[in-house]
């Protein structure tokens, strides 16, 4: 399986474009690789982008926060006592593995006015001003509002206030998770838990297959993820940082976004289909 970020990793940090990437997504799709979308964005942005790609594959959403697996992906599932999101005749289950977007807001908010701490939430934002802080265009920042399971922040305030406000939020069950460009209000998940979520469901469907997992990420929110793949992929960031995980086997692309994503996918899908036979390969 491979898991992948979107923000300046498959997808452009500028102009939000995976096209440099197409090549390797048609090579895993031809091997019938599942490509799992990890991500910090909503289930509403993400729907939207499975269809560009042609993806029909479970995806996670809001960093860990919500899984989201088509109906009959795993049909065992199908009957669990969880929720289930439309879109069009698509229908989903969904796995929230922290708590809701409301319960997170309406703790950060009583902190914000007992303690007067300065940020702005996308709760507090038009979507106008998401649209200018994110750089999207305004109807995938009325997407991007559209939250299950977390609160993105911007922080206007002193490294010591956002200090205690993290210690504030632990008896909530609640912490804070650096991402790209936002500051994440979540639960105590993260995209390597929710790798750890999935992987026993892949292994109950695809039993008699070997299974890797590849995992690809430019930010401090994809640490986990890249630690927990058998191949963690580190991205170079938009400012040409990298991250530094200790995982498995960790690969270093060498370049930025969906042009860094597409050397080192080309690379390993090479590899594995040359070390292992294809019919082990697929799916997994």
């Amino acid at each position: 399986m491979v898991y992948t970020d979107l923000d300046g990793t498959l997808l452009d940090h500028h102009n939000y474009s995976f096209a440099p990437a197409q090549p390797a997504i048609s090579a895993l799709a031809r091997a019938h690789c599942p490509l799992l979308l990890n991500t910090s964005k909503t289930f509403a942005e993400v729907v939207q982008l499975r269809k560009q790609l042609d993806n029909h594959h479970p995806f996670i959403t809001e960093n860990g926060s919500t899984l989201c697996i088509p109906q009959g992906y795993f049909p065992w599932l199908d009957q669990a006592q969880t929720k289930r999101v439309a879109d069009g005749d698509q229908q989903y289950v969904i796995q929230h593995l922290g708590p809701s977007v409301d319960t997170i807001t309406k703790v950060l908010h009583q902190l914000r006015t007992e303690h007067g701490y300065q940020f702005t939430g996308f709760s507090d934002m038009s979507p106008e001003q998401v649209a200018e802080c994110t750089e999207l265009p305004l109807a995938d920042a009325t997407l991007a509002k559209q939250r299950q399971a977390s609160e993105p922040m911007l922080w206007h305030d002193s490294e010591e206030a956002l200090a205690q406000l993290k210690a504030q939020l632990q008896p909530f069950g609640l912490r804070i998770l650096a991402g790209g460009r936002f500051l994440h209000v979540m639960g105590y998940v993260d995209k390597g838990s929710a790798i750890e979520w999935l992987t026993p469901h892949f292994q109950r469907k695809f039993p008699a297959l070997t299974q890797y997992s590849v995992a690809l990420g430019d930010s401090q929110n994809d640490l986990k993820m890249l630690e927990t793949a058998d191949i963690g992929v580190v991205i170079p960031d938009a400012k040409g940082g990298q991250l530094n995980p200790q995982g498995k086997r960790i690969e270093i692309a060498p370049a930025q976004g969906p042009k860094g994503w597409q050397v080192v996918m080309h690379q390993l899908i090479n590899e594995i289909l040359n070390s292992h036979s294809e019919k082990e390969f697929m799916h997994g």
